[in-house]
């Protein structure tokens, strides 16, 4: 595989996912069965999305180190740049392009009025969870370099980016953890009330 075939599957491979997610989307919203059927069936259309272009980068990433591609070059060079910019090209994507995906699902509960969460409140997720992709990448980067050379500074690095990925992973999680509460209105409450009274049982939903 020649260096310009292996930057045209990168570049497919970064782009596929926003087409099938883009795809989805116009089918859940232009569905014409029930709100609370099309926001199930696009949530997990989108989780498998969203799974599979994590583990499909990193696969093909390992596969294109031993192909003639740009990352075999940054790599190859031994520079310190080269090896961070390697490093981020490796696992970057793979936390950035979720967290777009992420933006675009928060579109489609809006319309479907399925969250409550705010465009601001995603978009401060979306940011942490791309710094949680470039910063840690290009740490463990620059103490894979080093490894050989200085190995104490090599494990220091690798421990910071630990440390720097949590962080960041909790900053992103704040105000997203989700908590029973009553359904006191909505489709999804009226349905329920529906079947429990037509079902032979103590159980009833509170008016």
């Amino acid at each position: 595989m020649s260096p310009a075939a292996s930057t045209l599957v990168m570049i497919c491979a970064a782009t596929l996912p926003f087409v099938l997610e883009l795809l989805a989307r116009e089918r859940a919203l232009r569905g014409k069965d029930e709100l609370a059927s099309r926001w199930f069936a696009y949530a997990r259309r989108h989780q498998l999305i969203a799974t599979g272009t994590v583990l499909g980068w990193i696969t093909l990433m390992i596969q294109l180190i031993d192909q003639p591609s740009p990352l075999r070059a940054m790599l190859s060079r031994g520079h310190p740049f080269g090896v961070m910019a390697a490093m981020v090209l490796i696992l970057a994507p793979a936390a950035i392009i979720p967290a777009t995906l992420g933006l675009i699902a928060h579109g489609v509960a809006r319309r479907l009025d399925t969250t409550g969460f705010t465009w601001r409140e995603m978009l401060t997720r979306a940011a942490w969870m791309a710094v949680l992709g470039v910063v840690p990448a290009a740490l463990i980067g620059l103490g894979t370099l080093l490894l050989g050379r200085m190995p104490l500074a090599g494990v220091a690095l690798y421990l910071l980016s630990a440390v720097v990925a949590i962080a960041c992973l909790k900053r992103a999680q704040k105000g997203f953890v989700f908590s029973p509460h009553a359904v006191t209105h909505g489709e999804l409450r009226d349905r329920i009330s529906a079947r429990a009274w037509r079902t032979p049982s103590r159980f009833r939903v509170r008016s």
